[in-house]
């Protein structure tokens, strides 16, 4: 090899591109489609082949894009969405997914508590 020093230079700075690709972080992007065609929710999209196969990862995709993403029950079809890669949640998205459920359930109690109690049946003299 060092005898012939262009073959050489070209093997390093190959060697030195292969290194980067693992340092990378590869983010890609994915286009929200309609309800009725894609069926595209978070749950669903984290939960593509292609993305992380496993839906419970949705909360990566919410943190990632929280600029355009207020609520994760609502999304729009056209938005282009940062999908992170791959691999456990972090502690602020697990942190975000127990938050999201607390103010799901209390939401879901509110109507409840709300409510009149019944009146007593006795009366008292």
């Amino acid at each position: 090899m060092a005898m012939i020093p262009e073959f050489y230079d070209r093997i390093t700075a190959l060697r030195r591109n292969i290194k980067g690709l693992y340092r990378e972080k590869r983010v890609k992007g994915y286009t929200v489609g309609t309800w009725a065609e894609n069926r595209d929710c978070l749950w669903n999209i984290a939960g593509r082949t292609e993305i992380y196969a496993d839906p419970f990862m949705w909360p990566k995709i919410w943190q990632a894009n929280t600029g355009q993403i207020k609520n994760p029950d609502l999304i729009q079809p056209g938005w282009v969405l940062t999908v992170p890669p791959a691999g456990p949640k972090t502690s602020e998205e697990m942190k975000a997914e127990r938050s999201y459920w607390r103010k799901k359930r209390a939401a879901e109690a509110q109507p409840e508590s709300g409510s009149t109690a019944p009146a007593s049946a006795g009366s008292s003299k």
